[in-house]
């Protein structure tokens, strides 16, 4: 997949091109059917514009909005499913000003579209002026195909970003995967921490994880991590310590069952498979060692 970072850099030698426009946080299966659509005709070459930051983030900052995943994974994703271009557009002030028809004109003196593949909620342009009917006009006066994936439910939930997010949040994490149509992880360096698992006999891998990112509501979560190339299950707590000194940071950290290596500075992916508890504060350290023996006691029962 080639990259690009503008639209100066693209031409009509690129090809005949289907198009489409989105964020794709997460890649979820509702994005996953829309890009297989983009990519069913061979003689197309399959072209996504996206935006960086999220406009979200842009007009609204005080909510401190966060992706699912980081850009790596986005770029990952879509690379197995065979996109050709994937353009990455600086969402600043003058993009934010431009209006729908405006824009469009912009992309196709640079590309020669033949097909636009939308989803069922696509809005774009200022004030997100450009709605489906304003874009199948467009596309009709330019004689260029346009197709609309229709919303996906499950269990009577849409497939979107923000409903992944709302799971998370109650740490359903069947529900998330479901949704995702792949495990939920997250990714960051094994730093040190306080040292207070391994005196307890339960050493952690303590997560230096992007702030970027969605984490899981606070918890005990049955997990996997991923560690040079290979799997071990493990038991991971995402909170505060409160049995300690409480932290105002949310810690995540991950006890690696039948594992006892140095792996500071070492990358990990941690797949969260389902949660097992709350986290809460308790009483003395033996009853923290009793329940941790618990919880590893379940992990390895699935």
């Amino acid at each position: 997949m080639h990259i690009f970072n503008s639209l100066d850099t693209l031409n009509y030698n690129l090809g005949p091109i289907a198009l489409t426009i989105g964020n794709f946080d997460g890649v979820h299966l509702g994005h996953k059917q829309l890009v297989s659509e983009l990519c069913k005709d061979s003689t197309l070459k399959s072209l996504i514009i996206s935006f960086e930051p999220h406009p979200i983030k842009f007009f609204r900052p005080e909510i401190n909005f966060k992706k699912l995943f980081c850009y790596k994974d986005q770029i990952e994703q879509l690379e197995k499913m065979k996109v050709d271009y994937f353009v990455q557009l600086s969402f600043n002030k003058v993009f934010s000003q431009l209006k729908y028809d405006d824009f469009l004109e912009m992309i196709e003196r640079k590309l020669d579209i033949k097909k636009i593949v939308i989803g069922y909620d696509f809005r774009f342009g200022k004030d997100k002026g450009g709605t489906y009917d304003q874009l199948k006009n467009w596309c009709e006066k330019k004689k260029i195909e346009l197709i609309k994936i229709e919303e996906i439910k499950l269990n009577q939930l849409t497939v979107s970003t923000t409903e992944i997010k709302k799971q998370l949040d109650k740490s359903d994490m069947l529900m998330v995967t479901n949704l995702l149509g792949r495990h939920f992880y997250v990714e960051g360096v094994v730093v040190k921490g306080d040292q207070r698992g391994r005196l307890i006999g339960f050493p952690t891998a303590n997560l230096q994880q992007s702030e970027e990112t969605h984490l899981p509501h606070l918890g005990v979560y049955a997990t996997r991590v991923k560690l040079r190339g290979q799997f071990f299950n493990s038991v991971t707590n995402i909170g505060r310590t409160p049995t300690f000194k409480q932290d105002e940071r949310v810690k995540v950290e991950s006890h690696l069952l039948d594992f006892n290596q140095d792996i500071y500075g070492e990358i990990i992916q941690i797949e969260f498979r389902s949660y097992l508890r709350a986290e809460k504060k308790f009483n003395s350290l033996d009853e923290l060692k009793t329940q941790i023996q618990i919880d590893i006691n379940e992990r390895r029962k699935m």
